[in-house]
């Protein structure tokens, strides 16, 4: 949970801080420890991105760590967030699945085309394995006809001596 907390100063100067908590009322009362005045001005579900987002934005206001001089801008820009929140969010999930869809289009243009790739490779082997066969076979009738002339010529041979 982001938070937004308002601190009375000891030299009558107010505060603000933005923090991230699971607990905000716990993280009040560590706050309170330290003898200062505290007020939750208010709070939303939110992350820790968001909590540096919203540091970032608010930089120039910052005197010391995460605390901030007290100034109605910072509140301001805290509900335009809160407000304008849901939209971006969908904003930013709509722009991921756009950036997912098109680099899956993209994983998915590049394996058609290698799979287009081994199928070309795969069917000129299947040619070339089909032509191998083929030529065996030939080979193969060649030297049955040559053992066959052979034989024929060896039994004339042997018919002649005898």
């Amino acid at each position: 949970m982001l938070y937004l907390i308002k601190e009375f100063g000891r030299n009558n100067k107010e505060y603000l801080k933005i923090g991230k908590a699971d607990n905000v009322n716990k993280r009040i009362q560590q706050y309170n420890t330290n003898c200062a005045e505290f007020e939750l001005i208010d709070t939303f579900e939110g992350s820790i991105p968001e909590e540096s987002l919203l540091h970032s934005f608010l930089e120039k206001y910052k005197i010391k760590g995460e605390w901030m001089e007290y100034n109605e801008e910072i509140l301001l820009l805290w509900k335009l967030y809160k407000e304008l929140r849901p939209k971006i969010r969908e904003s930013i999930i709509q722009h991921e699945h756009y950036i997912e869809r098109s680099w899956y289009d993209t994983q998915s243009e590049y394996y058609e085309s290698r799979i287009k790739e081994y199928k070309n490779i795969l069917e000129e082997r299947e040619n070339l394995l089909s032509e191998y066969n083929n030529l065996t076979k030939e080979l193969c009738n060649k030297y049955e006809e040559q053992i066959s002339i052979l034989k024929e010529q060896i039994k004339t041979s042997q018919e002649i001596k005898n």
